[in-house]
């Protein structure tokens, strides 16, 4: 019996699991794989936009900042709202 072949998804976020249906997958162990493989950066990084949105206006932002960093930060503000705090808090 030789190792099993990873599929997309395990590549993509660099695990070697086993394979597992829809049905075997729970939201709190989809939620735990990618938060222990990579989405903790993009949290910090929505962290950072979601400080600077409560910090600063937008104008302020537009005159310190480039403005398609500006308008990255918001999404990323947004994403940590919706996600991270919305989401998060229902499981």
């Amino acid at each position: 019996m030789g190792r099993e072949k990873p599929n997309l998804i395990s590549l993509f976020f660099g695990l070697w699991t086993r394979r597992r249906t829809r049905n075997e997958r729970t939201k709190a162990e989809a939620i735990h794989s990618l938060s222990a493989n990579g989405l903790v950066s993009v949290k910090q990084i929505a962290w950072l936009g979601y400080q600077l949105s409560k910090t600063f206006s937008v104008v302020d932002l537009f005159s310190i900042f480039h403005p398609v960093l500006v308008l990255f930060l918001m999404l990323c503000s947004a994403i940590y709202y919706y996600y991270f705090l919305f989401i998060n808090n229902e499981t």
